[in-house]
């Protein structure tokens, strides 16, 4: 489909006259055959979607493709990106959860060499024929690094449909030293964040930016029940999400999420992790706000054959209650060393 051409008014009809409509086929997904039975089940591949599940999809729905469709002048000068919904949003869509969604988190993935070229070959009254003469100034074009004009260009297109409660640049955030209060939803490959809100939107909406790709991306998911998403636009080929039937289909999961959704566990790789910092960010601020909403599934740590993040493992899993009382509060040097590394 054409962006460009998209009738939401038609999409949206087409959302409200979905009631009775059942699945009808898979994408091939490449999991076991026990994990892809359980995927058909929690994405109502049996059955009728139920009515609550299609009125939240449909809202997401609506929400990204005006979304998509109000940032067309980026495609206009040349940048290329995918679109993505993913994380907690989907998450709490299938397991039970769609009536404590909060926001929703889209990522774009934007095409390195368009960024290149679109810098480097853009002539200025291009950019103030399409955006407007105060564009250069708003997004400090001349003296900005890539990263900020890039940022500055979506901050900009998305400043007229949206209200923008914050908005950062990874540089920004260095300069700022807010790192404190955004170290939380910021990783290596993540380049700038922008959350939008709209009176006519149900939901909040996280703005990521990144060069990576998706599956890159997502390993910065330090918890394997966050690793799903869904490809809502893709400039290759236009390919873009219109109904609920489209939404369900697209769903993408990494057999992590399957195993912990199906076992009811909250998986994390602390082995994966470059330093402690980034574990104990991850146990402090994210962890918390999972185990909240799933209060009934086990912490599951592994660590990997490092001996400095056994003697962690061993500390975060010797505490009943992490949300009340969190164990970066008590000293490493307090508990006795492993007999030997830990492996799960």
């Amino acid at each position: 489909m054409n962006v460009e051409k998209i009738d939401l008014l038609e999409a949206q009809c087409f959302f409200r006259h979905l009631a009775g409509n059942e699945r009808l086929n898979i994408s091939a997904k490449n999991l076991s055959p026990a994990a892809q039975a359980f995927y058909q089940q929690i994405t109502f591949y049996h059955g009728k979607v139920p009515d609550d599940i299609q009125k939240i999809s449909s809202d997401i729905l609506s929400q990204i493709q005006k979304l998509i469709v109000r940032l067309i002048p980026l495609c206009q000068i040349g940048l290329k990106y995918d679109v993505y919904l993913a994380g907690g949003c989907l998450r709490d869509l299938l397991l039970g959860n769609h009536n404590n969604i909060k926001d929703i988190d889209v990522i774009f993935t934007i095409t390195p060499d368009s960024v290149v070229s679109l810098i480097k070959n853009t002539p200025i009254f291009t950019l103030e024929s399409i955006f407007g003469k105060n564009i250069i100034q708003y997004t400090d074009w001349t003296s900005a690094s890539d990263v900020k004009k890039i940022h500055g260009l979506f901050h900009y297109c998305l400043s007229k449909n949206y209200n923008i409660t914050r908005g950062y640049s990874i540089e920004d955030i260095k300069e700022k030293n807010t790192q404190k209060e955004y170290g939380s939803i910021l990783n290596e490959n993540l380049e700038g964040i922008i959350t939008i809100k709209s009176e006519e939107d149900t939901y909040p909406m996280d703005i990521l930016l990144t060069t990576s790709s998706i599956d890159i991306y997502l390993r910065s998911f330090n918890f394997e029940i966050c690793k799903i998403y869904i490809p809502f636009f893709t400039h290759n080929n236009g390919k873009f999400v219109t109904n609920i039937i489209d939404f369900l289909e697209q769903i993408h999961v990494k057999s992590g999420f399957i195993d912990d959704a199906k076992n009811k566990t909250v998986t994390f790789y602390m082995e994966k992790q470059k330093s402690i910092e980034m574990i104990e960010r991850s146990m402090t601020k994210h962890f918390p706000r999972i185990i909240a909403k799933y209060p009934n599934h086990k912490l599951v740590l592994n660590a990997g054959t490092n001996t400095e993040y056994a003697q962690w493992k061993i500390k975060y899993e010797g505490y009943t209650n992490l949300n009340s009382e969190l164990p970066h509060k008590v000293e490493i040097s307090s508990l006795a060393p492993p007999a030997k590394v830990l492996k799960v």
